[in-house]
């Protein structure tokens, strides 16, 4: 567990909010919680291929595995991402010598359209179809799907967990854990601190097909040049731009936030910056109302 509490909450975005607490500390009491936990497994779990053929895979009880859980209600296809499955899959295949799993436990309510999608992108990576629901309500997984995917040590406790295919800081940061590129002092030497300017954005109310914009200084408050790995929007409506350069000790890099409506209506978006902070990642809100007429 030495590397947890230096990478997990540079993974933990797009956590919801509530009246009662912020971002930040949702994602600590998160941490907390996840920190070293063990996941257990169904007593009795089979593996198959194209949710039919049942396959001789077995969920091994030493070195690290990757585990996916996955509630397919809703846009089947969508969800599944098979083919950027497939690419990380080959990914850490070769950088690991086929040495760590990738264990998939979809709850479907629907397993037909789970084996057509399965069958029609050739998937043939072992799938547990887990009708019951048995893997959550063993573990109580967090309820956002961006949070149900874990980077597991030989004995099953959690060590990293954020979807892989969502950010390749994610990708990245399973990559180093696995094959030790990345050390706890290495961390703790290149740790800056930073503030956001802001961290809730009101864009107001305007016209839902009019663009807004807004800017969000962030200041390096720290001694380490502060590094920005990664911006993650929570929706395709928010566009973010910002500059790569590292920034020096009492400087400040702008992150330029865009949304443009999909519908007219209130909406709560979420932007996560991850840089090399021991808050990170720092959470933005951003919120307005769009409407219908010109104002």
């Amino acid at each position: 567990m030495k590397f947890f509490n230096y990478f997990f909450v540079c993974i933990c975005g797009f956590f919801l909010m509530s009246c009662q607490t912020t971002e930040q500390e949702k994602l600590e009491r998160l941490l907390n919680q996840w920190n070293g936990k063990e996941i257990i497994f169904p007593k009795r779990t089979i593996f198959t291929v194209y949710a039919q053929d049942t396959i001789d895979f077995k969920i091994p009880d030493k070195g690290y595995k990757i585990v996916h859980y996955l509630d397919s209600a809703g846009c089947t296809t969508c969800k599944l991402n098979l083919d950027r499955w497939r690419s990380f899959i080959d990914c850490m295949d070769s950088v690991t010598q086929n040495s760590v799993p990738v264990l998939f436990f979809i709850h479907a309510k629907q397993k037909r359209e789970v084996k057509i999608a399965l069958k029609e992108n050739h998937f043939d990576y072992p799938v547990c179809m887990d009708m019951e629901n048995e893997l959550y309500k063993l573990n109580k997984f967090p309820t956002h799907p961006l949070l149900q995917t874990f980077l597991l040590d030989g004995e099953n406790k959690v060590v990293a967990m954020g979807n892989p295919l969502k950010s390749p800081h994610v990708k990245e940061l399973f990559v180093n854990l696995i094959t030790g590129k990345t050390s706890r002092m290495e961390m703790k030497r290149s740790k800056t601190t930073a503030k956001l300017s802001q961290t809730v954005v009101n864009m107001g109310t305007f016209y839902w097909e009019d663009r807004q914009d807004a800017i969000v200084k962030l200041l390096n408050t720290g001694e380490q040049l502060l590094t920005i790995h990664d911006i993650l929007t929570s929706c395709g409506c928010t566009v973010v731009d910002y500059e790569k350069r590292p920034v020096k000790q009492g400087q400040e890099s702008e992150i330029k936030i865009s949304f443009k409506a999909d519908n007219p209506g209130y909406f709560d978006k979420t932007v996560v910056v991850y840089c090399n902070t021991e808050q990170s990642p720092l959470v933005i809100r951003v919120t307005g109302k769009a409407v219908l007429k010109k104002i």
